[in-house]
């Protein structure tokens, strides 16, 4: 059974959208799959996207004054991957490396 991304996410988080929010998330979002090891948002890279984990784990990790890496969180399934702070179109604050291999729906940020 396929299920759009919208019905999904309804499921998951267990709420209702109106017609045209389904239709923003069934038009703009697409899945995308992280191998263990892969980086899903790079140093630097801007940001303008989202995205919602539908199964896999990612950790989120900075580099203290020391060059430690320091783990902040762990991201799995029906969470969100985002920094801090959703700013659009901003650099990121700290890294995110994929522990388990990830399929997230990806939302663009308009």
């Amino acid at each position: 059974m396929v299920i759009s991304p919208s019905e999904y996410i309804k499921k998951c988080l267990k709420i209702d959208f109106d017609n045209s929010v389904e239709n923003i998330i069934d038009t703009g979002a697409s899945i995308i799959i992280f191998e263990k090891g892969t980086m899903p948002i790079e140093m630097g890279e801007m940001i303008n996207c989202f995205y919602f984990i539908i199964y896999g784990l990612v950790r989120g990790y900075y580099i203290d004054d020391d060059g430690n890496e320091v783990t902040k969180c762990f991201v799995y399934e029906n969470g969100f991957l985002v920094r801090n702070v959703i700013v659009p179109k901003t650099l990121r604050l700290f890294l995110w490396i994929v522990w388990k291999n990830v399929n997230v729906l990806n939302f663009p940020i308009f």
